[in-house]
């Protein structure tokens, strides 16, 4: 993998497309893998990308939410195996949704440039490491807030990434102006590089903390670029017509810029 960003979301500016499916190799999703490449195409998508949570290459340490690095032949087989079979129904891509942790990130990369991946999500969900289990997604406090923007601007700045999964999935519940300041930082080196902003239906379904509402009309403000993500843990979660349709109107609610829907 070319450190550029490797596939520009807004190419499928008028198409039916999720970028963000996962596979049971993450050991917290369901379903085979031709399921998801089945109902996508029941659903009426047009373009399909796996992005399951990237083995990061720990010592000592086995993560529960990840492949490990064993599995990822076996993951790039059976996606590229399916975009063939599937060429003349839906077009199939594959990628990975990585956090970024700064001091593993290289080997990462050197780890994964073997496999022709077409793309990287940017889901930061833990801080510093996965290893301290430093969750951003559960009462942020200030210091937490501010380390998960850092974060997430240092790895946009990367160039690997092609948008920004559930970017509001920092929980903090102190002051409202505290909020808008750090998060704006976010879409701000997000605008400037031109990455999008995911509008994540899993969540929007499991009623969690985002899509934040305050977020989206921030980043709108900002002018920023959405995209819809339905962060598929389950087949027939690319049949949820009515989340996926909510998280759009959400969107157009407070902006036009939102790209990968139909």
């Amino acid at each position: 993998m070319k450190q550029s960003k490797t596939l520009d979301m807004t190419q499928f500016q008028n198409k039916k497309a999720n970028f963000h499916t996962h596979t049971t190799r993450c050991k917290h999703a369901y379903g085979e893998d031709r399921a998801y490449v089945e109902k996508a195409i029941e659903a009426g998508f047009e373009v399909l990308g796996f992005s399951d949570h990237v083995p990061w290459p720990f010592e000592g340490y086995v993560s529960p939410i990840r492949m490990q690095m064993k599995d990822v032949e076996g993951y790039v087989d059976s996606v590229l195996a399916l975009k063939e079979e599937y060429k003349s129904d839906i077009d199939i891509y594959l990628g990975f949704e990585s956090e970024y942790f700064a001091e593993m990130f290289s080997e990462l990369m050197e780890q994964l440039q073997q496999y022709p991946i077409d793309y990287m999500i940017l889901g930061q969900h833990y801080l510093d490491n996965e290893v301290y289990r430093r969750y951003a997604g559960r009462d942020a406090d200030e210091a937490t807030l501010i380390s998960y923007v850092k974060q997430v601007i240092e790895g946009i700045r990367t160039g690997y990434f092609s948008y920004v999964a559930h970017p509001d999935l920092v929980s903090y519940q102190g002051y409202p102006a505290v909020y808008l300041q750090y998060m704006k930082q976010l879409c701000l080196e997000a605008k400037k590089l031109e990455i999008p902003l995911e509008i994540n239906v899993n969540g929007y379904r499991e009623k969690i903390q985002y899509p934040n509402e305050t977020f989206i009309q921030l980043a709108a403000e900002t002018g920023n670029t959405f995209i819809i993500g339905v962060d598929a843990h389950d087949p027939s979660q690319l049949l949820d017509k009515k989340n996926y349709e909510e998280c759009v109107s959400l969107g157009k609610r407070y902006t036009d810029r939102l790209i990968c829907y139909r």
